[in-house]
């Protein structure tokens, strides 16, 4: 490839030359290459080298090496570093990047990959910058030939016969002039219908028999093996080819799923051939649209942006990413290239799109690609999506709060694949499950599998004035007798699954402007992004997971025999069953917090069982007992007297509301405080559980985190607001009317009212610590009239 400069372009052809042994390849260790953190310090190191490189006159043009094709090289460098700092966030307000682009508008430039790259700083610019974005692209159309990009304008003369092609036409040549005029279809101009057909017919016939792609076929390595780097290119005009003409074409369906089986078998973390590690910027920055287009999330069964990113940390330095050869490029190429990468590649993943191992799933494959770039546009700031299958785990889903599933036939899984579904949803996700076409067998099975997963739960059309209609955009619009156009699944604190009652992946799967289906769905999608995002806030990909970081509970801590370790500590959690209510609303909440604190306390293990509250007066001392709810649910006399013998024997209880919204834990307090004849009183600040003193793993909670919601609905003293009911013997039950069992989990739902994930996670441990110490010391009194 060429930048419009011959700077990268590959002399000769080269066979698939793999760069790195299995064990040896990134991502081989199963250890995670790097950190989000580490990527954006790398962003940062790059940009600052970058600018420091600027020249006086704004650009950061060098001297071409060799005399290439293109005899006009100007201004390409500073194209694509100006794209790429612009991609990684820079404002182009900024005095440096207000230079580099007053160049760019008065530079005269005659390369193809010059033009499509100033054609992304304008595309990447408000509308003032239009017209420019109009002149680059109408220069473009003038460089092609039938779907096909020469390295000038106009193209030069075509070989012979029916089928000719521009003599210095190429696979390279032709992705770079096409994604300029993607781009410029993105923001509403018009390309014609023909040259994506032209392109896409081209993309067929010049993909080799493997699935793989070369430089061809204008040139004189059309007969070379296939490379990762143009195998990337071919794949991703082919998408776009789909995406725009708005069709599924079975030939270029089979063309791409050939692609990507050509990518996943040679994918071993790094570069595939010499050449691609020659342009190894280039390949990461043609990787990751690839990645962006279809949605694929793992290659070779590697994450595919960790191992780029932790193979373009290990090459990084001071800033610059030096090149293998500088014969096909340069530090400002490869860093710009690998900037851009980084910077894009690590954007939030929002949703999850489910592969069905024996059904059709992927009806519409353009649905979340369309309804993504919808949602990134009213963002203002980049989403991903993704496709995901059952040979990752739930954990993996859940870089993801939705995961989205649709077919036209009943679901057909196993059950350990609906246990991967439930785990995904406890562990905080949401699923959206939408029939595709008439689908009623779809949707009878999806109310099947919620019945199976959630015996307590039911599908039911939500109130016209619930989250999902008015969150962001009013879906009723005051329409009289509106009633939402889908059902929804949920456990009292938040909804679980979503049903609509239309084909949302028709409904999406044609761009915003073609509604065939699901007149709302859009709108009602803007709202579930907000909803599941806490309005906008979702982790970057490389973020540290649900789970957090430290110890996995129960690793390394079962003795021969498979018994707990004497040495390690043991804490004890009950779950307390009680008839009148949902008991069990977050069940995974205690495994989130159990790693937390064993990563604090450096090892430990939680044990969690669940018990009748009837015979809560069995338990261990050192265990807490945790009751949970959302609405107010009347115990009965058996299950009170059995907490209240517990509570009077030293044991701790925790009454929690999960979700926040409800009236649960005020009134089983109202209930256990007439039961002990003790009223409840607000807990000292001072207490061990706010301070963490002297609990080993502790965590000082004495000034807490709200979320978002409680932020803006509610008051947010500074130390959390904890009830007590303390027994003269040392037994108490804590009173939390706010959440803290999905805040605990690392779930991004909006509409909780509770603490934010650090905060609850160090509440939680405090209180569990602290009950395991209830039965070896005496506690005093710590309660007080004030919060």
């Amino acid at each position: 490839m060429a930048l419009g400069l011959g700077l990268l372009c590959g002399v000769a052809g080269v066979g698939a030359v793999v760069r790195a042994e299995a064990g040896e390849r990134a991502g081989g260790s199963g250890k995670t290459l790097v950190t989000d953190g580490e990527v954006e310090d790398a962003v940062v190191r790059m940009r600052t080298w970058l600018y420091e490189q600027q020249q006086a006159d704004g650009s950061w043009e060098q001297k071409v090496k060799g005399n290439w094709k293109s005899k006009h090289p100007e201004g390409g460098v500073t194209a694509l570093v100006t794209y790429a700092l612009l991609a990684s966030g820079e404002s182009y307000q900024g005095p440096a990047l207000a230079r580099a682009i007053g160049y760019l508008e008065k530079v005269s430039m005659k390369g193809t990959y010059a033009v499509s790259l100033r054609a992304h700083v304008w595309a990447s610019l408000p509308d003032a910058f239009g017209p420019r974005l109009k002149a680059d692209v109408a220069w473009l159309h003038a460089a092609q030939w039938r779907g096909l990009f020469d390295y000038v304008n106009p193209p030069r003369k075509r070989s012979a016969g029916p089928e000719g092609v521009a003599v210095n036409s190429s696979l390279s040549r032709t992705q770079y002039g096409t994604l300029a005029l993607w781009e410029f279809a993105k923001r509403g101009g018009k390309v014609k219908p023909a040259f994506w057909k032209e392109m896409a017919a081209w993309m067929r016939r010049s993909q080799l028999p493997d699935g793989g792609w070369n430089y061809g076929p204008g040139t004189t390595r059309k007969g070379t093996p296939a490379d990762g780097g143009m195998t990337c290119a071919g794949l991703t005009l082919l998408c776009v080819a789909r995406q725009q003409v708005g069709n599924d074409d079975p030939a270029d369906r089979a063309a791409i799923e050939r692609g990507l089986a050509w990518l996943d078998m040679n994918f071993e973390g790094e570069p595939i051939t010499d050449r691609d590690e020659k342009n190894a910027g280039m390949f990461w920055y043609g990787l990751e649209r690839v990645g962006l287009a279809t949605g694929v999330s793992r290659l070779g069964g590697l994450d595919w942006f960790e191992a780029g990113a932790g193979h373009i940390l290990k090459r990084e330095r001071a800033g610059k990413v030096k090149p293998v050869s500088s014969v096909f490029s340069s530090d400002l190429i490869e860093t710009a290239f690998s900037l851009a990468f980084l910077a894009r590649g690590r954007v939030p993943v929002w949703a999850a799109k489910l592969k069905l191992p024996n059904q059709t799933w992927d009806t519409q494959p353009n649905d979340l690609m369309f309804l993504t770039h919808e949602l990134s546009d009213r963002r203002e700031a980049e989403l991903n999506w993704q496709v995901v299958g059952f040979e990752s785990s739930p954990e993996a889903w859940r870089r993801a709060p939705v995961l989205y599933v649709s077919s036209d036939a009943a679901l057909d899984l196993t059950p350990d694949q609906e246990a991967a579904i439930k785990r995904y949803l406890d562990l905080g996700g949401l699923l959206v499950a939408s029939r595709s076409g008439r689908g009623r067998g779809f949707v009878k099975s999806v109310k099947a599998l919620g019945k199976r997963l959630y015996p307590d739960f039911a599908f039911e059309t939500p109130p016209a004035d619930g989250p999902l209609s008015l969150l962001i955009n009013d879906v009723g619009r005051g329409r009289k007798g509106y009633r939402p156009s889908f059902e929804v699944l949920g456990n009292g604190a938040r909804m679980l699954m979503v049903l609509p009652k239309g084909d949302w992946s028709a409904a999406f799967g044609g761009g915003r402007g073609l509604r065939r289906s699901g007149r709302d769905a859009w709108d009602v999608a803007h709202n579930l992004y907000a909803l599941v995002s806490d309005r906008g806030e979702l982790n970057n990909r490389l973020a540290v997971g649900v789970m957090g970081d430290g110890a996995t509970a129960g690793d390394g801590q079962k003795g021969e025999e498979g018994e707990e370790n004497e040495q390690t500590p043991l804490w004890r959690v009950a779950r307390g069953r009680y008839a009148a209510g949902m008991w069990d609303v977050e069940p995974l909440t205690w495994e989130a917090v159990g790693r937390a604190l064993a990563a604090r306390a450096g090892e430990g293990h939680v044990q969690v069982e669940g018990v009748d509250l009837s015979q809560a007066g069995t338990l261990d001392l050192g265990t807490l007992l945790h009751i949970t709810g959302v609405q107010e649910a009347v115990l009965t006399e058996d299950e009170v007297a059995g907490v209240a013998a517990f509570v009077n024997a030293g044991g701790t209880v925790l009454l929690e509301t999960a979700g926040g919204l409800g009236d649960f834990a005020d009134a089983a307090a109202g209930q256990m405080g007439r039961a002990l004849g003790v009223s409840a009183r607000w807990l000292d600040v001072e207490d061990e559980v706010m301070s963490g003193e002297g609990l080993a793993g502790g965590l000082d909670v004495r000034k807490v985190m709200h979320r978002r919601y409680t932020a803006i609905y509610g008051d947010t003293p500074p130390a959390p607001s904890v009830g007590c009911i303390r027994m003269p013997e040392g037994g108490r039950v804590l009173v939390l009317s706010r959440d803290v069992s999905v805040g605990a989990l690392g779930c991004g739902y909006f509409q909780i009212n509770g603490y934010a994930t650090k905060s609850a996670r160090g509440l939680l441990g405090n209180m569990l610590l602290s009950a395991a110490n209830a039965a070896k010391t005496s506690r005093t009194g710590n309660v007080s009239d004030t919060p």
